[in-house]
């Protein structure tokens, strides 16, 4: 009953090794090493159904596909490659090179060169001064398609902008690292690339394209973080959408636990400044106007940054609060003669709006809204998966 022993029977009948060749029972012992779940007898019984080497004299493509996919979920190179050639000439799948190359892809992660991606995870943690040869062996890897490498390379390079290259080029070599994981549907990959669109590194700011980013990784990866930044773009850059900014900084908080309380202390200001407005007589219906509110580098609203830990390119962990930026916001000065009733609200007044406001949110907040899974939210996205 050994699956090995089974897949070598197998090879020895369809070669004709020592015995007489006999397809019948290659396939035979193929068959019992696959149903006892070796790779090897899944790919050969594969490749048997592929060619029509087979009792029956015909090709199964479906067959062939169902056990190079048996045989590809336990790491069989070959398996791979055979399912790669399928997608690409659509033999018994629908023609998909969108998967063949995701299929060539893993193939290639299985190649020896990913025992240069642990040298240079290595090299960064454990030998100080390395962090120059790490990079060298994170870009060349980078290069060929390993999305961890990419990562790795923007990470040091975000992390250290003027060690190894100007600070200009190494944001746009970061920028161009982030852009590649992202196209990999990395989620994190398109936060940080959202942020450098958001902060003009690397090249220009282009808000439509950080709200894009964002807008992609919170839809497909669920990310707590991207919701959270877009209600703040929402509520603060583009047009201004209230609505729109509380219903984002909802679904964060039932996406994460983690960001509960930065959830409530921004709808806090967000109802403070709704009031603040509705009380200036602005043309308000409901939490929505249609006037924009673009900030500018200087404008004192950046979206909140994500903090890599100083662990390395190994972890990433949601923000710093929102409301750590908000006390630093600049007003346009205004004549006395146009000033509208009531005058710009203190730091008290602020202060004492927003606890008021912050209570008979809770009071009113519904128990279901309260995420009861406490879960660190983005604690398994690691920049050090090679490890």
């Amino acid at each position: 009953g050994n699956a090995i022993g089974y897949a070598g029977l197998g090879l020895m009948h369809l070669q004709g090794a020592g015995v007489p060749a006999s397809p019948q029972k290659a396939e035979e012992f193929f068959g019992r090493s696959a149903e006892l779940g070796y790779a090897e007898g899944q790919l050969q019984l594969g490749l048997m159904h592929y060619t029509g080497i087979t009792q029956a004299g015909i090709r199964d493509l479906k067959k062939a596909l169902k056990y190079f996919t048996l045989a590809s979920q336990q790491g069989n190179t070959l398996a791979f490659f055979y399912l790669a050639q399928m997608h690409a000439a659509g033999s018994g799948v629908l023609r998909s090179c969108q998967t063949r190359r995701r299929v060539v892809q893993e193939c290639g992660r299985a190649g020896r060169w990913s025992d240069q991606l642990m040298e240079a995870h290595r090299l960064y943690k454990e030998e100080s001064g390395s962090a120059y040869a790490a990079l060298l062996r994170y870009l060349f890897l980078a290069d060929s398609g390993y999305e961890v490498a990419q990562s790795n390379a923007a990470y040091i390079l975000d992390q250290n902008p003027e060690a190894f290259f100007p600070a200009n080029e190494s944001y746009s070599r970061a920028a161009s690292c982030w852009s590649r994981a992202a196209g990999q549907s990395y989620a994190q990959a398109r936060l940080k690339l959202a942020d450098y669109h958001y902060y003009g590194l690397g090249g220009p700011a282009n808000l439509e394209q950080a709200a894009s980013l964002y807008r992609a990784a919170s839809d497909q990866q669920s990310s707590a973080q991207a919701m959270f930044n877009l209600a703040y773009i929402g509520a603060f850059g583009l047009e201004r959408d209230l609505h729109l900014a509380k219903r984002y900084y909802d679904q964060a908080a039932e996406a994460s636990a983690d960001a509960y309380m930065p959830v409530m202390l921004a709808l806090c200001r967000l109802a403070v400044e709704f009031v603040m407005d509705y009380l200036r007589g602005g043309n308000y219906s409901g939490w929505r106007t249609s006037s924009p509110c673009c900030p500018s580098q200087t404008s004192g609203h950046p979206p909140p940054c994500r903090r890599p830990s100083s662990s390395g390119p190994d972890s990433i962990r949601l923000s710093r609060l929102l409301m750590m930026k908000m006390e630093n916001r600049q007003t346009q000065p205004i004549s006395s003669a146009n000033t509208p009733w009531p005058p710009a609200a203190g730091p008290g007044i602020s202060l004492l709006l927003t606890v008021l406001v912050g209570i008979l949110l809770r009071w009113h907040l519904p128990a279901h809204s309260i995420p009861s899974n406490r879960a660190a939210a983005n604690s398994a996205g690691g920049w050090g998966r090679c490890a």
